[in-house]
Order: structure tokens, then C-alpha cells, then sequence
């Protein structure tokens, strides 16, 4: 069963795919320039050009990442508009010095920032999610220097320029500092980091526990340049004629038997029962749409020009694609349909005559239902960071084969002995035989080949994130993947979570 994320998501979601983005990326993407910028100019200053005496320096600040804490929230209507916040709870103080130009040991006064609540304005259009608008609740408190008044005479300043000093960075230039470094964040194309489903328009947003949650409402597409099909490894399929058949056939079944290699490949997560902290919503529809082919038909000729000369034209055509969710072997397990069937003739070279009929003959294992291979999909962390689907053979079922034919020029029956049993035996133990023991199996590893490659999407691209920013150094990451009985969440999570 799914994880209670997947459970939450797929209760706003429903039919419609969706993205999961969490608290913990999007406050990443928030403050990461704040700690970047907090590493470069603690301790920085820079001279004002009114009062060339005085320098400006960010002196301290008690941000800190891991001890904050962030809500997202979607205002009224913002569901519809693309409209979001994230708040914090967690205060923390910045500290501005003025003192001396080029000497911060002569000193004249500190702003402290209290900062109470910062209030960060998103959005997400257009595939592209970005952070505006920054909004800080705070307390100012000007704190003179113990000989504040001594240093300012010896600068040669005012009470009305220090005054003036104090105002504007208590005012102006603390807020604004902290505001445009919070306001530095960068844009995320959610193209690149979910590139195989394209929202149509502005997806609907709606906050979770988990983070934000952004849903496909006005419609999706596929892009089919994530698909990489020359991924598919091959597949060597061996295929066991019927037995051969002496004289008389009596059009009884023709059973066949399949052979696949067992997979060497090792066990792909199924259900790893962590919630994502990335992840793609995959309903229903969108899992048949991406398993859904199409798979074309695939023809084939064969022919002899010997004294008993044939020609036999056949084909391989599917006939529809079903999924479930449940089978333990892997995340999707995928059956494709299929059926083969062939017309041909037989000739042989009478002397006198040339080239005579001696029979046209229908072959097909349509009988009994369709035959079937089946597929195993699952999400793989890649080296290179994307998350992508990998397929393996679980098994193929090929039916029984019935054959039919109608007699020829009698005169060319004759030298197969003078019954329809030895011309059916020739028709099944040369040709049918030589299909079905020879090309059929070239076939089939072919077309499962291709419907294998059709399978090997890439679902999340993370080579477009800093994943140690976000998780932090220590972390290694993995799969995350949730299965419901008709939906999917495949996302990303902390290998120690």
C-alpha cells in the first residue's frame, strides 16, 4: 500500500498528475543565497560615500538553516492564479556596524535586526517556479558605543549627521540588505527537474504537510525526446518448433515453447515506503499513457525457390496493452498483447509445366486468446541523477499455432505422394517449423527490444539540482517510490531516512 504522502497526494491530485516540491527544497531555494551571502560579508564593509569618515559593515547574524522553521501556504485564490507564500516562525538577529572608516575598532553604533516572521512570495508559471516579493516582520534597536560621542567629535560629525546615519541604516539600509539577499533566490524550471510531463498552462497549487503540491488541472503532455530507447538491452528469445507431424494432420494444435533468459539484473525498488521528498504523481491515466506505445506491426517474408519451392508472408501485430500496480516483480508490470498469423503457398517446378500450385495455406495462434509478453518497469536512481524507468522480461506466452489450407492442381499433389497429409506435413515440418524455430524468434527479440525501449523514460532529472544543498553533505539519496492500486509516486529521499 502506499505511503501516507502518496495517500495525501493522490486525494487533492485524483485523476491529474502532479509534483511534489518539499519544505525542505523549497527553503533551499529561498536561503541559499542567504547563507552564501552570509559567508562572503559577515565581517565585510564598505565605505559611505556621503560621509566618506564612516564605513557600513553587516557585523552578525544568527540565521540558521537547520534551526529554522517554514510553512507554505497557498492565499485564496492562489490555487487557481499560481499564488503562494512561505513563512517563517523561527526569529533570528542581524547585527550592522558604523564605524571608522577602515578601522572597525573605532565605533559608533549598532542597528540590531530583530527579525520576527519573514514572508517569502512565490509563484508557479508558466512550468517555472521562482520566489518574488520578500516581506520581513522585525524590531530595530540603535545601540550607541560606549564613547560613541567622543568617536563621532573625532570624525568630525554631527549629532544631526549621526542622527541622520542612524535613521537611514536603521531604516533603510539593514532591512533592504537583508530583504535583496533573500530576494536573490533562483528559478526553478520545473521542466528540467520533471522533464517527461509538461503541465499545459499554470498548474493548481495546494500545501501539504509535506511542502507544495502542484497539479496538472488544465491538462498535460508527454515529451517524447525523454524517452530513450537505446537503453533497451537485447533479449534473446528461443522459441521450440511443434513436434513434426507424420503424414496425416488432422488440424489439432501446434503448442510451441518459449524460453527467456532470467533477468541478471538486481531487484528494483517496488514499494520503498518513504515519502518523497521530490517526487511525480503518476494517476492511471498517465501511467497507460506512457506505457501505451504504440507498438506497430512487424512484417515479415520468407520464401524458397527449390523444387519444392514456398513463399510464406507472416506478421506480428499487437492487440492491447494492460498494467497493474500490484505484482511484487517490479513497479509496473506491463502485458502487451500480441498475435501472429501468415498466408503462403506451395509450388513445385512439374517438368513440362513449370512452376504449378500445389496449395495456399493460413497459419495464426488466434485461437485461444492473444499471446503475451511481459514487462517489468521500475524507477532506477541513475549515476548521472535521474530518476528513470529501467525494463526487464518477465516472461513470454506465445499460443498455439493452428494451420489451414486448401488443395492445389492435383497433378503437383502427386509428388508429395498423393495425399494433402504429406503436403501438410511439408507445409508444417519445412515451413511452419523453419518460421517459428528460425524467424519468429528474431521477431519477437526485436519487437520486445522496441517495446522495452519505449518504456525507459526519464521521470526526474536531480542533475539539475545541488542535491548536498538541499539534503546537506552527509546525505546519500535514493528512490522513493509509493504504489496505490491505480497511481504511482516516484520521487526522491534521504538513503537514511
Amino acid at each position: 500500500m502506499g505511503t501516507p504522502l502518496h495517500k495525501l497526494v493522490a486525494s487533492h491530485a485524483g485523476p491529474d498528475p502532479a509534483m511534489v516540491v518539499s519544505n525542505r527544497l523549497l527553503v533551499d531555494l529561498l536561503t541559499r543565497r542567504l547563507v552564501v551571502a552570509l559567508n562572503q560579508f559577515v565581517g565585510h564593509f564598505q565605505q559611505y560615500p556621503d560621509l566618506p569618515a564612516v564605513q557600513i559593515g553587516l557585523d552578525s547574524c544568527s540565521y540558521q538553516p537547520g534551526k529554522a522553521s517554514w510553512k507554505v501556504k497557498v492565499p485564496p485564490g492562489g490555487d487557481v492564479l499560481g499564488l503562494f507564500f512561505m513563512e517563517s516562525s523561527g526569529g533570528f538577529q542581524v547585527r550592522f556596524a558604523v564605524t571608522k572608516a577602515g578601522d572597525k575598532a573605532v565605533q559608533l553604533f549598532d542597528v540590531e535586526l530583530d527579525v520576527v516572521r519573514v514572508t517569502a512570495h512565490g509563484n508557479v508559471q508558466k512550468n517555472v517556479l521562482s520566489l518574488g516579493e520578500i516581506q520581513l516582520d522585525f524590531r530595530s534597536a540603535i545601540l550607541p558605543a560606549a564613547d560613541a560621542a567622543k568617536n563621532a567629535a573625532d570624525l568630525g560629525l554631527t549629532e544631526r549627521d549621526v542622527a541622520r546615519l542612524e535613521g537611514l541604516v536603521a531604516g533603510s539600509i539593514a532591512p533592504t540588505t537583508v530583504r535583496r539577499i533573500f530576494g536573490g533566490s533562483p528559478r526553478i524550471d520545473l521542466r528540467h527537474i520533471f522533464p517527461t510531463v509538461v503541465f499545459n498552462g499554470n498548474g493548481e497549487l495546494a500545501a501539504i504537510d509535506a511542502g507544495l503540491l502542484i497539479v496538472a488541472r488544465n491538462g498535460w503532455t508527454l515529451d517524447e525526446g525523454q524517452r530513450c530507447p537505446c537503453g533497451a538491452p537485447p533479449v534473446k528469445v528461443d522459441i521450440t518448433p511443434p513436434p513434426p507431424v507424420q503424414d496425416e494432420y488432422d488440424g489439432s494444435p501446434l503448442p510451441v515453447d518459449v524460453k527467456v533468459p532470467p533477468s541478471n539484473s538486481p531487484p528494483w525498488p517496488v514499494d520503498s515506503n518513504v515519502a518523497a521528498d521530490v517526487g511525480l504523481y503518476l494517476p492511471d491515466a498517465s501511467i497507460k499513457a506512457l506505457t501505451g506505445g504504440p507498438y506497430p506491426a512487424i512484417a515479415g517474408f520468407a520464401n524458397d525457390e527449390g523444387f519444392f519451392g514456398w513463399e510464406y508472408d507472416y506478421t506480428v501485430a499487437f492487440t492491447g496493452v494492460s498494467h497493474t500496480l500490484k505484482d511484487p516483480r517490479a513497479t509496473i508490470v506491463l502485458d502487451i498483447n500480441f498475435y501472429v498469423e501468415g498466408n503462403g503457398s506451395v509450388n513445385v517446378d512439374i517438368p513440362c509445366f513449370g512452376r504449378t500450385n500445389a496449395g495456399n495455406f493460413w497459419a495464426n495462434n488466434r485461437e485461444a486468446g492473444p499471446s503475451v509478453y511481459r514487462i517489468g518497469l521500475s524507477a532506477r536512481l541513475q549515476p548521472d541523477g535521474k530518476i528513470g524507468i529501467v525494463a526487464e522480461v518477465l516472461e513470454v506466452h506465445i499460443r498455439y499455432f493452428k494451420c489451414d489450407g486448401v488443395i492445389g492442381a492435383l497433378a503437383a499433389l502427386a509428388y508429395f505422394g498423393g495425399k494433402w497429409g504429406t503436403l501438410a506435413a511439408f507445409i508444417l515440418n519445412v515451413i511452419i517449423a523453419k518460421f517459428i524455430g528460425d524467424s519468429l524468434p528474431r521477431m519477437i527479440s526485436s519487437s520486445l527490444k522496441d517495446a522495452m525501449g519505449k518504456q525507459m523514460w526519464t521521470l526526474i532529472d536531480l542533475a539539475k539540482l545541488d542535491i548536498r544543498s538541499v539534503f546537506g553533505p552527509g546525505y546519500e539519496v535514493r528512490e522513493a517510490v509509493s504504489r496505490e492500486p491505480d497511481s504511482l509516486l516516484v520521487g526522491l529521499a534521504p538513503r537514511d531516512y
